[in-house]
C-alpha cells in the first residue's frame, strides 16, 4: 500500500476533512443547498452581483440568488426558461419575505456572501512537475471540474452539476494526484519548506551518512 497519505502534510488532510460537510446556510427563511457548479452557472446567467464582486446588489438580487441556490440545477434552469415568470416569482418571494420575516436585508446579504465565500474557500493546491499552468484555476474551471467528474469519477451529468462544488474539486484533485502528474500540497509556502527540509536532509546524509 502506498504511503502517500501518511507522508502528506497534516494541513492537506485537515483541509480535506473540512470539506466533507458541505456549507449550509439559511437566508430569508430559506435553506440553501450546498453550492454547486450549476448554481454558479445560473447566477452567472442572470448576472448576479453576488458573483460579479459588486456591492450594488439589490433586495431583488438577493431574492433571486436565494431562490436559485435553494433549487437543483435542473429546477433552477426550468425557472429561468421563462424570465418573465421568474421575475414574477422573485417579486412574490420578496413581498412574502417583507411581510413575514421583516428581515434586515443587509444582514441577510452578508449571510449569503459568507455562504458563497465559505463554499469556495479551502481550495486544494496542486503542484504540477510539468508546468505551473497545469494547476492554475481558469475562468471556466467549474466546467473542467464537472467534465473531470463525469469522465474520471464516472458521475452522471446531473450528479456532477449538483454535487457540492468544493468537495467535487477536492475529489478531482485527489484523483488527479493518484493518477500521477500533479501533487497536492498544503500551500505555496509548503514547497519552500519542503525544499529547505530536503536540503538539510542531504547535508545530514553527506555529513553523517544515510540512516539504515
Amino acid at each position: 500500500m502506498s504511503n502517500q497519505i501518511t507522508e502528506r502534510p497534516l494541513g492537506v488532510l485537515n483541509r480535506w476533512l473540512e470539506v466533507l460537510l458541505p456549507v449550509r446556510s439559511r437566508v430569508l427563511g430559506v435553506t440553501l443547498k450546498p453550492l454547486c457548479a450549476g448554481h454558479l452557472w445560473l447566477l452567472s446567467l442572470i448576472e448576479s452581483p453576488f458573483i460579479l464582486q459588486s456591492d450594488a446588489a439589490s433586495k431583488l438580487d438577493l431574492c433571486a440568488a436565494v431562490v436559485i441556490c435553494s433549487l437543483s440545477f435542473e429546477d433552477g434552469s426550468s425557472e429561468l426558461e421563462d424570465l418573465t415568470a421568474f421575475k414574477k416569482t422573485i417579486e412574490e418571494f420578496f413581498s412574502q419575505a417583507e411581510k413575514k420575516l421583516s428581515p434586515t436585508w443587509e444582514k441577510e446579504a452578508v449571510i449569503f456572501r459568507r455562504y458563497l465565500r465559505d463554499s469556495l474557500s479551502n481550495q486544494p493546491v496542486l503542484k504540477s512537475p510539468v508546468t505551473p499552468r497545469d494547476s492554475e484555476i481558469q475562468s471556466d474551471w467549474t466546467m473542467l471540474i464537472v467534465v473531470s467528474a463525469m469522465s474520471e469519477l464516472h458521475m452522471s451529468w446531473s450528479d456532477a452539476v449538483n454535487f457540492p462544488l468544493l468537495r467535487l474539486r477536492w475529489l478531482s484533485a485527489i484523483h488527479a494526484e493518484r493518477e500521477g502528474g500533479v501533487e497536492l500540497v498544503d500551500s505555496v509556502g509548503f514547497e519552500q519548506q519542503k525544499e529547505e527540509a530536503d536540503k538539510i536532509y542531504q547535508e545530514g546524509v553527506a555529513r553523517f551518512g544515510r540512516a539504515e
